[in-house]
């Protein structure tokens, strides 16, 4: 039995390590929950922005555990403190230390439905009791993409703004509720389009908001992943990043506005074509035989992120960056060494 542990405040054992990264039943059945002397420890990207889990992970780092870090936002992993990575990038590799993300891993937290179950009848018949748009976001440090798609579809007509982020609905946030997937979800529905903006535009990065205007069975108007065609059915959404300004967009939302027949065909579109679909299972069953591989190593054979005398500095570094930046060359590289072995 392999001794795990994460680094997240929604993850206090093995059923929430499960839940949050669709382990397979083979896999929670070899290890343990053990926040004492655990030997692989799951890291998200909270490190970077929570104190308390940067200080947890601090305290917890040292030669003898195999990190994984695990991203939830559009971000590239640091291999020289992690050992293995699972991400959102589709062409990033390093042997066996790299595994992405599959889309399933975001699907079974963010998908109460697999497939879409509304027909081109049954959207016809409901589109003339919906408004117009729904944009639901509280994050104000987003890509300036996010408030431009808001403004520039507000000179069409007016988008109810539910979130905490340019509120004008005095509806009350759902971010900061146990439930707020599915509460997002019933809020969208009552819309004909719902604005999905990543935070970023990265290769590879979509989160749960193009998941979740799907199930609202509002068109999504989607921008971040370049790529995203790759992953979803084209005829399901509106994609703003193979477009050259926010005029084209609105034209083409217009289009599809003063058009119920096309706007039916949309929302009744399958989300993912069988290709995607297979590529999909293909992307699951790679993910779990990394993890399974992850685990199935002692922690000497598991090792994978560097050693020696720059790895050492540049640990120290990253764990204490006034200390490095004060230091003499001679002193630090000295100092750093000593500090390790000691760990």
């Amino acid at each position: 039995m392999r001794r795990v542990f994460a680094i997240h405040p929604s993850i206090k054992g093995i059923v929430d390590l499960s839940k949050y990264l669709g382990f397979k039943s083979c896999i929670t059945e070899e290890i343990i929950w053990d926040s004492n002397s655990p030997e692989f420890i799951f890291v998200s990207e909270r490190i970077y922005t929570d104190i308390n889990e940067w200080e947890l992970f601090k305290k917890m780092y040292n030669p003898q555990r195999i990190f994984i870090f695990v991203s939830g936002e559009c971000m590239t992993p640091d291999l020289n403190i992690f050992d293995y990575a699972i991400v959102f990038d589709r062409k990033l590799k390093d042997l066996d230390r790299i595994c992405r993300i599959p889309t399933n891993y975001i699907r079974h937290r963010s998908l109460i439905k697999k497939v879409n179950d509304m027909s081109f009848e049954n959207a016809l018949s409901r589109v003339k009791e919906l408004d117009f748009c729904s944009f639901i976001y509280s994050n104000p440090k987003a890509d300036h993409i996010r408030e431009d798609v808001f403004w520039g579809l507000m000179n069409y007509k007016h988008v109810d703004s539910l979130g905490e982020y340019l509120n004008n609905s005095g509806v009350k946030t759902t971010r900061n509720d146990k439930h707020w997937r599915e509460l997002s979800i019933e809020m969208k529905s009552r819309y004909k389009f719902s604005i999905a903006v990543e935070n970023a535009q990265y290769e590879g990065y979509i989160s749960e908001k193009l998941l979740t205007s799907f199930q609202s069975h509002s068109v999504p108007i989607y921008w971040g992943d370049p790529l995203v065609v790759d992953e979803y059915n084209p005829k399901a959404f509106i994609n703003f990043n193979e477009m050259s300004s926010i005029s084209e967009l609105v034209n083409h939302v217009k289009e599809i506005d003063e058009n119920d027949e096309l706007w039916a065909e949309m929302v009744s579109a399958d989300w993912q074509t069988s290709e995607q679909v297979a590529r999909v299972k293909k992307e699951t069953e790679e993910y779990d035989l990394f993890i399974e591989h992850i685990l199935a190593q002692s922690v000497s054979d598991a090792i994978r992120r560097p050693r020696g005398c720059w790895p050492y500095i540049y640990t120290n570094r990253f764990f204490d960056e006034k200390w490095f930046l004060k230091s003499k060359t001679k002193r630090y590289i000295r100092k750093a060494i000593h500090c390790f072995e000691k760990q």
